[in-house]
């Protein structure tokens, strides 16, 4: 017999709406058309842990992978622990995912070591939006870190 629940697995950026760069919003606004992203935000831009839980268990979403970004020249900083409240809601649907800058963080490796520390399960890097290359010597440490922790 075949097993036929599957998990579905969601990547997300949940930020403080104040947070972000206009553009971020724009492209929010344009891409998502009548997609119900907003309901879960408070008057303030606050994600609402139990209204984001809702719209993943509605849509069928099992886990998801919360991202954060330090990007403050092209989305904004979407601290990672502005997803605090999320995984602390529903540790079984909500997962950190760590981020660093090269620009902002020093030494990298320590901020990745703090923000596993907070929960994460992953790393996610984002050379474009943090205008770094990801061969950068800096980020040895930290892919070393990644291996020894068993990320793949």
């Amino acid at each position: 017999m075949i097993d036929e629940h599957f998990v579905v697995d969601a990547h997300v950026h949940t930020p403080r709406l104040p947070t972000l760069k206009p553009a971020w919003l724009d492209w929010a606004r344009d891409f998502a058309g009548e997609y119900p992203w907003r309901t879960v935000y408070d008057e303030d831009g606050t994600v609402i842990p139990a209204a984001m839980d809702d719209l993943m268990a509605r849509e069928g979403v099992d886990r998801v992978l919360l991202f954060c970004e330090y990007s403050p020249r092209a989305t904004g900083i979407q601290a990672i622990e502005d997803n605090l409240p999320l995984a602390a809601y529903n540790p079984e649907r909500f997962r950190l995912v760590a981020n660093v800058n090269p620009h902002l963080h020093h030494p990298l490796v320590d901020e990745v070591e703090r923000q596993l520390a907070l929960g994460a399960v992953a790393l996610k890097i984002h050379p474009v939006h943090g205008a770094f290359s990801p061969a950068d010597k800096e980020l040895y440490p930290v892919y070393a870190l990644c291996a020894e922790r068993g990320f793949r």
